[in-house]
C-alpha cells in the first residue's frame, strides 16, 4: 500500500510538471511545420491532455499518437503519452516516450521527472535518481524534482539522503514534502 501511495504521489507531480511546462515550451519553439498543421498537432495534444484527468487513457493516448503522426518533433507530445503510459503501469512505454521527447529537447524538466518516475515502480532507483538530478540541475528551484529524488532515495533505503532532499523541497514550497517530515 505505501509504494502504491508513492506510485500515485510521482503520476499526480507529474500531470502537474507536464501541465506547467509544456505551455512555456511549446510557445518558444519555431513552428517546423505548417501552421495549419502545427495546431492541429496542438488541438490533439490538448483534446488528449483534457482526457487524462477524466482517466480516459486510451483516447488520449490516440490523441498524442494523432499529434505526432502530425508533427513527429512534439515534444510535449511524446511527454504526454509517456505519462499516461506511466499512469497505465506501462513504464516501458512511458520510459521510450520520455527518451524520445529528451532527445529533442533535453531541457524539457519535466521529461526526466517523468522518466524518473517510470524508472521508481520497476525498481530501478539509480536511473530514477539521476533523472531526477538532471531535472534538479536544470532547475534547482524546482520542489517536485527534490520530492521525487527523496523518494528515490526512501525505496532505495538511503533515508539520510531521502530527508535532506524532502526537507529541500519543503524549504521551497512543496506542502507534500513539509506533511512529509511532520509524519
Amino acid at each position: 500500500m505505501k509504494k502504491q501511495k508513492l506510485n500515485l504521489y510521482f503520476n499526480a507531480v507529474i500531470v502537474i510538471m507536464l501541465a506547467l511546462t509544456a505551455y512555456a515550451c511549446s510557445t518558444d519553439r519555431p513552428a517546423v511545420i505548417p501552421q495549419t498543421e502545427a495546431t492541429d498537432a496542438l488541438n490533439y495534444h490538448s483534446r488528449g491532455s483534457a482526457y487524462v484527468p477524466k482517466g480516459e487513457y486510451d483516447k488520449a493516448i490516440a490523441d498524442f499518437n494523432q499529434a505526432i503522426l502530425i508533427n513527429p518533433k512534439f515534444t510535449e507530445a511524446y511527454a504526454s503519452r509517456g505519462l499516461v503510459y506511466n499512469l497505465k503501469g506501462e513504464y516501458d512505454k512511458a520510459i521510450a516516450d520520455f527518451n524520445q521527447a529528451i532527445q529533442l529537447n533535453p531541457k524539457f524538466v519535466a521529461t526526466y521527472i517523468g522518466r524518473g518516475s517510470a524508472y521508481v515502480p520497476k525498481g530501478e532507483y539509480d536511473k530514477a535518481i539521476a533523472d531526477f538530478s538532471q531535472a534538479i540541475q536544470l532547475n534547482p528551484k524546482l520542489a517536485d524534482a527534490y520530492v521525487g529524488r527523496g523518494l528515490a532515495y526512501i525505496n532505495k533505503g538511503d533515508k539520510d539522503r531521502a530527508l535532506q532532499d524532502i526537507t529541500k523541497a519543503c524549504s521551497l514550497g512543496s506542502n507534500n514534502a513539509c506533511n512529509m517530515i511532520s509524519r
